[in-house]
C-alpha cells in the first residue's frame, strides 16, 4: 500500500494546539503503531514558514540587508534537510500538523508538496472548518489573552471589516490544486459532529486508524475566557495603556490570575455577529456547494449576551486589585528572605521538619 503523509493544515482556532499537544504527548506510543508525528516541534508552523519563506504574521520588519537575507535562505535550507530527515523515518503514516499551514501561497504549498512526494505514495490534507460566529469569538478572545488589542478597538475593527470577518475557507482552493481533490478531507469543527463529541477520535478516525484515539490525552490547551475574564483583563490593557503602555510585575500576574475567572460564556455582541454572518452566508453557500461541508451555526446563532459590568466598576476593581497583588508582593519579599536565612541556619533536622524552601516566584493568587 506504501507510505501515507497526512498534513493536517488547520484551521486557526479550531482545535489545532489540542490536536498537536496529544500527538506530541505520545509520539512514542503512535509510532510503535506505525504512525509517526514528525519531530519537528509541537507544532509545525514555524519550521514551514521559514523553510517556505512565510512572513511570521507577527514580524512587521523584513529582512533587507544581504547579510540577513542570506541567513533566512541559510536556515530554511537547513530545515529543509530537516523535513526530508524526518520524513525518511516514516515507515506507514506520517503526520504533519500546523494550523497556520491554511493560508500559505500557492508556491509555498507547492514548495511543500516537491520536499514531501519524493518519501510517500500518498499525501492526504486534514482541514477543520469552523462556524463563523463562534470563529469570530473565538479570535477576539484570543487577542484579549495576548494583550494584543482592547476589546472596543477589536470590535470596531470586525465593524469596520478592517479584520478579517470570514475564516479562510477558499484557501482550501490551493491545496487543491496542488495535491487534488482527492486528497482532501474536511470535516466540520463542531462537538455534535465528533465520535462523543470528541476530537481526538474525529482525527484518527479521518485517517482510518480509531483505534489509536483511546490512550491519547485530552486536555484543552487553549484557556476559554468568561464573559467576565474578558471585561477584567481588557480593562487592566487600559490601564496599562494609561501608563503609556508600561505593564507592572503585580498587572501581568493580576492578568494570569483574571483570565481564569469562571463565569458566563464570552461571545460578541449580536450587531457584531449579526454583520459577521451576513458576510459569511456566501462563503458558507460555496464551502457546501464544491466541498459538501456545512459550516452554518448550530444552535441559537445570536445568544442573549450575559448582563455586562458598568464599566466604571471594571475599571476601579481593577485597580484595587492590581494594587492589592502589588502591596501583597511587596510585603511577601522581605519575609520570605527573613525566613530563608534563619532556615539555612538550623540544624539540620530541624530543617527537615521546617519543610521545602520556598521556590522565588510570584505570589500565588487564589482562582476562586
Amino acid at each position: 500500500m506504501g507510505k501515507t503523509l497526512f498534513i493536517h493544515i488547520g484551521m486557526p482556532k479550531a482545535g489545532s494546539t489540542t490536536l498537536q499537544f496529544a500527538l506530541r504527548s505520545h509520539r512514542d506510543l503512535l509510532a510503535a503503531a506505525g504512525v509517526y508525528y514528525l519531530r519537528l516541534g509541537e507544532c509545525h508552523n514555524e519550521i514551514f514558514r521559514t523553510f517556505c519563506g512565510a512572513p511570521h504574521p507577527r514580524s512587521d520588519i523584513p529582512a533587507t540587508t544581504a547579510i540577513e537575507l542570506q541567513g533566512l535562505k541559510r536556515t530554511a535550507e537547513a530545515y529543509g534537510g530537516r523535513i526530508v530527515e524526518e520524513a525518511r523515518k516514516v515507515e506507514d503514516v506520517g503526520i504533519v500538523s500546523g494550523e497556520a499551514l491554511i493560508s500559505f501561497t500557492r508556491e509555498q504549498v507547492e514548495m511543500i508538496r516537491d520536499v514531501f512526494r519524493p518519501h510517500f505514495d500518498r499525501i492526504a490534507i486534514v482541514a477543520y472548518l469552523r462556524e463563523p460566529l463562534s470563529w469570530a469569538s473565538s479570535r477576539t478572545q484570543q487577542k484579549i489573552k495576548n494583550g494584543a488589542d482592547t476589546l472596543e478597538r477589536i470590535i470596531a475593527s470586525i465593524d469596520q471589516e478592517q479584520s478579517p470577518l470570514v475564516p479562510p475557507y477558499r484557501a482550501i482552493r490551493i491545496w487543491e490544486d496542488v495535491f487534488g481533490r482527492d486528497a482532501l478531507i474536511l470535516r466540520p469543527f463542531a462537538r455534535e459532529a465528533f465520535p462523543n463529541g470528541d476530537l481526538i477520535a474525529d482525527f484518527f478516525a479521518a485517517i482510518g486508524r480509531p483505534e489509536l484515539a483511546e490512550p491519547l490525552p485530552r486536555q484543552d490547551k487553549n484557556l476559554t475566557l468568561s464573559q467576565e475574564a474578558v471585561q477584567l483583563v481588557d480593562a487592566l490593557k487600559r490601564l496599562d495603556e494609561a501608563r503609556n503602555g508600561k505593564q507592572s510585575p503585580a498587572s501581568r500576574r493580576l492578568r494570569y490570575a483574571l483570565m481564569r475567572l469562571p463565569g458566563e460564556r464570552f461571545s460578541l455582541p449580536r450587531a457584531t455577529l449579526e454583520r459577521v454572518q451576513a458576510r459569511a452566508e456566501p462563503e458558507i453557500a460555496w464551502l457546501k456547494e464544491n466541498y459538501g461541508v456545512d459550516v452554518q451555526p448550530r444552535g441559537p446563532r445570536y445568544p442573549d449576551a450575559p448582563l455586562a459590568w458598568q464599566s466604571d466598576t471594571v475599571d476601579a476593581l481593577v485597580e484595587r486589585l492590581e494594587r492589592a497583588v502589588g502591596e501583597t508582593r511587596r510585603a511577601s519579599g522581605p519575609l520570605s528572605r527573613l525566613w530563608g536565612w534563619l532556615r539555612a541556619r538550623l540544624p539540620r533536622p530541624l530543617r527537615r521538619a521546617a519543610g521545602p524552601r520556598s521556590k522565588p516566584g510570584p505570589t500565588p493568587i487564589s482562582d476562586d
